[in-house]
């Protein structure tokens, strides 16, 4: 009965601190008010996002929490809007329109990214402890970063957004980027372009090698473009091997051995005999034997308890497509063109070299290709 009590007493001290506006105490000059009645927009589109207008937001089943969010929305955004006003450190005019206006830029970005489900509701009490440090920093003549620094990425992220003429701007969005990045990288290599010439940014494409070699190896393809020449600059061993292996001739060749390429199981130059020119002096015998030789490595590796996926094992221009292809191409190709004939010895001339394994992968990757008749040979 006691927190029935509280929660009803909370709810009519937010709703009536929220009607009541800034402080009586403090004087608003006329010419000011228009930008405290942008502020009062904002948290009325605010609280107009739950769908109902009653000076609560309703954004989760803890009541609790809905005026916890409800109170730093409007009594705590009051209060700051009080603290701007009355702050005898903000002199001039111009210098309180300023500080107004960031106020409102905080609560108009937070409603957007809300809106793109790029924040919950629930981390508003957050993003305004974050947005007061930063706020009274500036103020102060002092950093935002440390406050950024502390942040989680999402509400690091709106605070530096509405701070974009600090001084510390640049630095502050590089943070933001390096929160982002441990959040996603499978994306570094998308969204790395502005920051190919910030301090960290080697040490990302490090991780996004980690992270994704083949999508490294499709933008070090690109050697003029931002992204292709900072991996191509880069000197982490692993970024070099792919970096190389994206020029290198017939480079399609050594995309199945991609796992051992880079730890060192096997080299390129291992590999070159065998592809050749990818022409004429390709032996396609031998290649196709390492292809079946690091198949049974690699489904090795995937069996318990390693359970650990090769990179470049599946996918286009992977180990088992490379596999499949070259079984295609070399051996049953050239079985079904000569189904007609008889003699056994020239039909299936093409796989004599292979042993029982070999074969297997063959018919394996080539069932649907291989006609049904020549299985009994």
């Amino acid at each position: 009965m006691k927190q029935i009590f509280l929660l009803v007493f909370l709810l009519i001290t937010v709703t009536s601190l929220h009607a009541s506006g800034i402080s009586d105490t403090v004087r608003v000059p006329l010419f000011r008010q228009v930008f405290h009645d942008k502020i009062d927009k904002e948290q009325q589109l605010l609280d107009k996002a739950d769908t109902k207008i009653d000076g609560t937001l309703h954004v989760n089943n803890n009541d609790e929490i809905n005026l916890h969010v409800s109170d730093a929305v409007f009594r705590q955004v009051d209060e700051l809007q009080t603290w701007v006003e009355a702050n005898a450190a903000i002199v001039s005019n111009n210098d309180k329109i300023r500080y107004l206006r960031l106020v409102e830029d905080m609560l108009k970005t937070f409603r957007v990214e809300w809106a793109k489900r790029q924040i919950k509701p629930v981390d508003f009490p957050t993003l305004l402890v974050s947005f007061d440090q930063a706020i009274k920093a500036v103020s102060e003549g002092k950093s935002i970063l440390p406050t950024i620094h502390a942040s989680p990425y999402e509400v690091a992220k709106i605070v530096t957004s509405v701070f974009n003429e600090n001084a510390d701007y640049k630095k502050a969005d590089e943070i933001v980027y390096l929160k982002y990045t441990k959040l996603h990288p499978e994306n570094i290599l998308k969204t790395i372009r502005p920051y190919v010439k910030a301090e960290f940014a080697d040490s990302l494409v490090v991780i996004a090698c980690k992270n994704n070699p083949v999508q490294l190896y499709s933008f070090a393809q690109s050697s003029s473009s931002p992204e292709g020449k900072l991996i191509n600059e880069n000197t982490n061993p692993m970024v070099k091997t792919v970096a190389q292996l994206s020029k290198t001739a017939n480079a399609l060749f050594y995309f199945p051995f991609l796992d051992d390429l880079l730890s060192g199981k096997k080299t390129l130059e291992q590999i070159k005999p065998l592809v050749g020119d990818g022409d004429a002096s390709y032996d396609s015998i031998g290649y196709y034997r390492m292809l079946v030789n690091t198949e049974i490595d690699y489904f090795k590796r995937m069996a318990p308890p390693a359970r650990d996926t090769p990179i470049a094992m599946f996918g286009a221009n992977g180990l088992r497509d490379m596999l499949k292809s070259k079984s295609i191409q070399h051996f049953i190709k050239h079985i079904n063109e000569l189904h007609d004939v008889s003699n056994l010895s020239v039909r299936m001339k093409a796989i004599q070299p292979l042993n029982s394994t070999e074969l297997y992968y063959m018919m394996v990757m080539g069932e649907s290709d291989l006609y049904t008749s020549s299985y009994k040979h």
